[in-house]
């Protein structure tokens, strides 16, 4: 979660090409079982982590785990706002949660999904679609999704960050979906998460969680050495 910077000089997207960076600043192992590395979220300071089964675990930005809460199977996509718990599971359901883990509501949505976020309503990502959604469950709008491996997602007002499982790239897109900016990760994403500052992203296939400095230009195709706008 978190706000994202403001773009210094603004241009049509339709007439820009992008490019970006992302340096890795820290790592460390998730404390998720092998294999079941799947959501993540910042926020107050610390990460959160999604195991795919039960648990959400809380640990420091250097990974230290602190507590675990046990939410039942409703731990594949999180997002922690400051009231309580977003997340969602396979099965197709949405789950809100107090901040200890305790069931307040859940719905039933039309797929199964990996990723939930909440910023200026609820984003829900499935394989190839991402949806927006009012907290009772209405739909708002939905677009396709760069690849149709995605995962996790996460809010960066006014953008998002989606994470593209089998093609191992992040991406920074619009609310309408169009693509910003992206990266080659190290493995396979999973969970995506934004600080204020830095970027996290879980790592499904080796079990690792990478804080990233992320770094995006915007030029001209007609004049690549011209730098228009300048993110982060």
């Amino acid at each position: 979660m978190g706000k994202g910077k403001a773009v210094l000089a603004m241009m049509l997207l339709a007439a820009t090409a992008y490019g970006g960076t992302a340096s890795i600043v820290s790592s460390f192992r998730s404390p998720c079982a092998p294999g079941w590395v799947c959501g993540i979220d910042y926020h107050g300071g610390y990460l959160y982590h999604g195991d795919g089964h039960n648990y959400i675990y809380r640990t420091t930005t250097t990974g230290s785990v602190l507590n675990s809460l046990n939410v039942g199977n409703a731990s594949w996509g999180i997002d922690r706002t400051e009231f309580e718990f977003w997340t969602c599971n396979r099965g197709s359901w949405i789950f809100r949660l107090s901040t200890m883990g305790s069931p307040i509501r859940s719905f039933e949505v039309s797929t199964s999904g990996y990723g939930i976020t909440y910023g200026e309503g609820l984003w829900y990502s499935t394989a190839g679609m991402l949806y927006k959604l009012t907290v009772n469950n209405s739909l708002i709008k939905s677009f396709r999704l760069p690849t149709t491996s995605h995962r996790g997602v996460c809010w960066d007002a006014p953008y998002l960050w989606t994470a593209s499982g089998n093609g191992r790239m992040i991406y920074l897109i619009t609310q309408d979906g169009y693509v910003l900016d992206s990266f080659a990760t190290a493995g396979t994403p999973y969970g995506v998460t934004w600080d204020g500052s830095y970027l996290w992203y879980t790592v499904t296939d080796i079990n690792w969680v990478y804080q990233v400095d992320v770094n995006f230009t915007a030029v001209e195709p007609a004049s690549l050495g011209n730098v228009k706008a300048i993110y982060r």
